[in-house]
């Protein structure tokens, strides 16, 4: 497994691996995948032999990103890493690959002097496994976004960088 930053030639398979992880993140164009990674502050991709194995997108305070849940934090927070979006490929699912992408994201967060890490886990529709796990990295919960009445809120998640 190789960790490196995501370049405009892993766009089409991390395209793919976002697309394979819908609804659990949201879905992408093309453009707006290209916009995203050119917004963001760190882009990670994980590498195994048969390529992109997972990857995570985050952005720092001040980005011009518009998402509502990313403009949530920013009403909030001054100094935050805000992961707009992670996913693992099912073939490397159970194998820690989210909680290596996490530590990077952390690390990046303390290198940063920023004081926390957000993002959100959908609630609706139901994402109890990323709930979980995003408790044992030590998030918690702040609140709630409904976008869509019962089609679409997410609880909105802080930990300690």
């Amino acid at each position: 497994m190789r960790l490196d930053a995501l370049t405009a030639a892993d766009l089409p398979e991390v395209l793919a691996l976002n697309e394979e992880n819908v609804p659990d993140v949201g879905t992408l164009s093309p453009a707006s995948l290209a916009l995203v990674v050119c917004q963001s502050t760190l882009a990670l991709v994980l590498r195994d032999e048969q390529g992109v194995a997972g990857f995570v997108l985050a952005m720092s305070p001040l980005s011009d990103y518009a998402s509502p849940n990313y403009r949530w934090f920013c009403a909030r927070f001054a100094r935050f890493l805000y992961v707009d979006r992670i996913a693992v490929a099912a073939r490397c699912r159970g194998q820690g690959l989210g909680r290596l992408l996490y530590g990077d994201v952390f690390a990046e967060a303390r290198a940063r002097d920023l004081e926390r890490v957000t993002c959100e886990v959908n609630l609706v529709p139901p994402n109890p496994g990323s709930l979980a796990f995003h408790h044992r990295l030590g998030f918690e919960r702040m609140g709630e976004l409904q976008h869509i009445p019962g089609e679409k809120e997410v609880a909105m998640l802080v930990a300690t960088a």
